[in-house]
């Protein structure tokens, strides 16, 4: 083997560990928004069990980054469903620079997979 080749086979690795070292920290960020995700759908299902006459009646705590503030329930009903649609758009934002990252991946080494198997678990699909 020759040295231009050792090296340029070096610099495909160095390459390929930056990018799979990024895919795995948006994988790890995804998990991170979903069990958020998970815990503001757990809130309002809690709300949405209750009667809208109580609600409106009560207050209740919200944590806020370092302190706690004592709301009327819609306020805080409306600060977690906000929560919730920017988690939402944060995690297909990451998702979507995750496949770009496994692409770029599959580009510099690529897989024992067939083309076409990728190109359909990196195609960009909607859920409804």
């Amino acid at each position: 083997m020759e040295l231009a080749e050792t090296l340029a086979r070096h610099e495909r690795l160095k390459a390929s560990e930056t990018i799979a070292e990024r895919v795995l920290e948006d994988k790890n960020l995804i998990l991170e928004y979903q069990k958020k995700m998970a815990e503001n759908r757990e809130v309002l299902g809690k709300w949405r069990r209750k009667n809208v006459t109580e609600l409106e009646a009560e207050k209740s705590y919200l944590y806020l980054g370092g302190f706690f503030v004592k709301l009327p329930q819609h306020k805080v009903r409306e600060i977690v469903k906000k929560d919730q649609e920017r988690l939402k758009n944060w995690e297909n934002a990451t998702r979507k620079r995750m496949k770009e990252g496994i692409s770029q991946l599959q580009k510099i080494i690529p897989s024992e997979r067939p083309a076409a198997v990728v190109d359909l678990l990196l195609k960009e699909t909607k859920s409804p």
